[in-house]
């Protein structure tokens, strides 16, 4: 170490560096060395990350997260069983997959094409099916009465066709404008962020719009029957009734709604919080699942319910809390019908309650 000092001093003395300067700099440039690595480490994990955000994360979620895809299909009897005008259409028929798809159900949701461009949604059901049958009979009069109405802040798709042929419901509506919530809440870039706040905003007006569009003083039979224990406190109105994000979209000015079967029941009268608290649960559970940071969740929480409460009814986070935690364990349930083992839904259960901010509920 000796020989090396002396060597180095030999080097550095025409820079005015003496033998006794030279171990502070050996271990200067020891420091220097060890910076220099850590910086490369560093610049190599940003570009690795780069590279996930870019190619392998995208991949991984078509795979192995929850989705709904279209396939093409060949056009065999169901469309030659629909009206002439639809016979030249292509179809692509959806797919559900991951922990939304909902096993035991045989209705088949349809793309009907025109070229590259789609130009309806067709829903069948199996009529043989009790619950199918009166979902099919539900659906219809939803739409009738829904498209009997003027209302400004949503749209519905139209009804273009419905009919029975060989015990199969058929239901061809007009495709929803733009994208929906469940596809705003995994656009993270700045611009898929302001439009998510738009998105919830909007939908928070339109549903106040549909609430306060009829006026009940009791809640219709089905919501007692469904909810026996609680004394479900008013008001009453006219609600979706199956309001999450998969059934909302937004095209960046207005609001749809889609998949209006569940509005039927309350054609008597239905709590209007219970569409509020199912919408914020929901928000909740699907922002949590595609890893919205919760900070950023509660602040859309916050504005949903605060620009409701400005365009409808005012009302109480407890009475909200209250529909929430009633209807919680029962959506869990739900969900978790079908789900492999015992195990299984319970775990599923527990993820679900703590994304929708009621673990300890």
């Amino acid at each position: 170490m000796k020989e090396k000092i002396k060597n180095l001093s030999t080097y550095y003395l025409p820079f005015g560096i003496g033998e006794a300067e030279v171990p502070k700099l050996l271990i200067i440039n020891k420091f220097q060395t060890i910076a220099f690595f850590a910086n490369c480490c560093y610049n190599y994990v940003m570009i690795f990350r780069k590279l996930v955000a870019l190619f392998l994360l995208p991949l991984w979620s078509y795979f192995a997260s929850p989705a709904i895809r279209f396939s093409p299909v060949e056009n065999g009897p169901l469309l030659r069983s629909l009206p002439p005008r639809y016979a030249h259409l292509q179809m692509e028929a959806r797919q559900v997959t991951g922990d939304f798809a909902e096993e035991g159900r045989t209705d088949r949701i349809y793309v009907l094409k025109e070229g590259d461009t789609p130009v309806f949604i067709l829903k069948t059901l199996d009529m043989k099916k009790e619950d199918e049958k009166r979902d099919y009979y539900q659906e219809k009069r939803a739409f009738e009465v829904v498209q009997s109405k003027h209302f400004h802040r949503f749209r519905t798709p139209r009804l273009a066709y419905i009919g029975v042929k060989e015990n199969t419901g058929m239901l061809i509506e007009t495709p929803a404008a733009g994208k929906s919530l469940v596809w705003w809440l995994q656009d993270r870039t700045p611009e898929g962020r302001e439009a998510l706040k738009d998105a919830v905003e909007e939908a928070a007006i339109a549903l106040a719009e549909l609430h306060t569009s009829h006026k009940f003083s009791t809640p219709a039979p089905y919501y007692q029957k469904l909810y026996p224990a609680s004394s479900l406190p008013g008001p009453y109105g006219l609600i979706h009734g199956d309001v999450h994000p998969g059934n909302i979209f937004f095209d960046g000015k207005s609001i749809t709604f889609i998949d209006l079967s569940s509005l039927y029941p309350s054609l008597n009268g239905a709590p209007v919080a219970l569409d509020v608290a199912h919408f914020t649960l929901m928000l909740r559970a699907f922002a949590g699942y595609y890893g919205v940071p919760k900070k950023e969740v509660e602040l859309l929480v916050t504005q949903f319910l605060t620009t409701y409460r400005k365009h409808g009814y005012a009302l109480s986070d407890k009475l909200i809390e209250s529909y929430m935690k009633l209807i919680a364990h029962e959506y869990a349930s739900y969900l978790a019908e079908g789900i492999g083992s015992q195990d299984h839904q319970i775990l599923y259960v527990k993820r679900f309650m703590t994304s929708s901010g009621l673990a300890n509920s």
